[in-house]
């Protein structure tokens, strides 16, 4: 559980990321 909730944040890190960049 805890494994996919890692999996959650590294999604989330990597649409901030984007957004920062202008990709989304």
């Amino acid at each position: 559980e805890r494994d996919r909730d890692k999996i959650i944040r590294c999604v989330f890190d990597i649409q901030r990321d984007l957004r920062k960049k202008g990709l989304i």
